[in-house]
This record gives C-alpha cells, sequence and structure tokens, in this order.
C-alpha cells in the first residue's frame, strides 16, 4: 500500500526555553507555608502533523509547524490545624492557571487543527494570534433584537455569512483544589476536591444522538 504520509527532508529539532520564579514562606515552626511560582516557556519549530490538500497524492506532511508560549500562576498554601503525638489534621489548598498563545505560523499554514468533530461544526483550531485552546465553530443566527432564529425544522439556525468564527475555550480559566489529611496514631482519612473553572467541552456523543434522532 502507498503511504499517504510525508516528512518535511529539512526537518529541525523542536526547541523550547523555560525560566520561573517563586517564593516559599514558613512561619509558626513551619506550620504554616505558602508557596507561590510564576512560570513561561516558549517552544520553537514545533513538529506538528499538518493536512494538505489529496490532490498531492499524500493527506498528511509532518513538518516544523510555528512557535507557541505558554505561561501560568501556582500557589500552595497549606497548615497543620492539629499537630501532636496522635493527631494531625493538614488543609492544603491549591490554585493554578495556565494560558498559552501562538506567537508564529509558517506563510504556507494558516491554521492547525489539533480535532474536530468529524462534521463542519465544530474544530480545535489555532491560528497565529490565538489562545492554545481555541475553538471554531459556526455561531447561531439571531434576530434584530438578538433572540435565536429558529428555522422550519424547529431548531436555532446556523450563520454561515461569516464562516469559521472563536466560540470558545476548551482550557480553563484556572483550578483549585482543597485537600485534607487527617491522621489518628496509625488511622489515616484523606479528601481532595477540585474545581475547575471555565473552559468550554463539545459532547460529540449527543450530537451522534440528536442527528440519529436517540
Amino acid at each position: 500500500a502507498t503511504s499517504t504520509l510525508a516528512g518535511n527532508p529539512n526537518l529541525k529539532p523542536e526547541r523550547s526555553k523555560s525560566w520561573e520564579v517563586g517564593a516559599d514562606f514558613r512561619f509558626f515552626k513551619n506550620r504554616l507555608r505558602f508557596d507561590y511560582a510564576y512560570y513561561t516557556t516558549a517552544v520553537s519549530d514545533q513538529i506538528f502533523r499538518t493536512t494538505v490538500p489529496r490532490s498531492t497524492g499524500i493527506a498528511t506532511y509532518v513538518t516544523n509547524a510555528g512557535d507557541y508560549e505558554t505561561w501560568g500562576h501556582e500557589l500552595m498554601i497549606a497548615g497543620d490545624i492539629i499537630k501532636n503525638e496522635d493527631w494531625t489534621w493538614e488543609l492544603i489548598y491549591n490554585f493554578s492557571t495556565n494560558e498559552g498563545e501562538v506567537t508564529d505560523l509558517p506563510d504556507d499554514i494558516d491554521n492547525i487543527t489539533y480535532a474536530s468533530d468529524l462534521g463542519p461544526e465544530i474544530f480545535s483550531r489555532v491560528k497565529e494570534g490565538d489562545k492554545m485552546g481555541t475553538m471554531y465553530g459556526y455561531k447561531y443566527r439571531r434576530e434584530n433584537d438578538g433572540q435565536l432564529y429558529i428555522g422550519a425544522d424547529g431548531y436555532p439556525a446556523i450563520d454561515t455569512r461569516e464562516g469559521y468564527v472563536v466560540i470558545g475555550n476548551a482550557f480553563p480559566d484556572f483550578i483549585t483544589s482543597l485537600g485534607s489529611n487527617l491522621r489518628w496514631k496509625n488511622f489515616s482519612f484523606n479528601f481532595l476536591v477540585e474545581w475547575k473553572e471555565g473552559g468550554y467541552k463539545y459532547d460529540w456523543t449527543r450530537r451522534q444522538m440528536l442527528r440519529q434522532g436517540t
């Protein structure tokens, strides 16, 4: 069988540069602890598989497909509420963010599509200047007063006049968690509660069920 995968003969190694700055504080004989860090990473000459027109005889081309940057904050606050020979109770709070941006794409590549729903609706796609995790799709058509335009089939109509537009981002705005470590002699009880704020999800299974009338 003929392979539909080809690669750039002048492929360069992917490179990354990272740096991090932080602070670590301890109070009350180490019973109250604060850790903070800010980090950033710049990746250049990213190795990626891009799609090409079928008329070329291949479907996928491996090449260096651009540069991007990521950055974020990490905060941890921990405290020993109880600490003696028989009992220890520690609470731990974490907060973190992670963002990214595409800073450069080759001149012959307009965008990079990471994933799609196998139909012309939703794409995980980035263009130069976009944030990582950007989602593209058609927006809904609306009336002059802003209400959704309902088509003859009884469903909201899609507006294709502007083509694909940014409809959301898959990455959360932040992630936070609260954990507890409780020990009594040789017994322990631990739990962790995590919360993610923001970030869009696409339910492909529900899409298929609606299409099939289930």
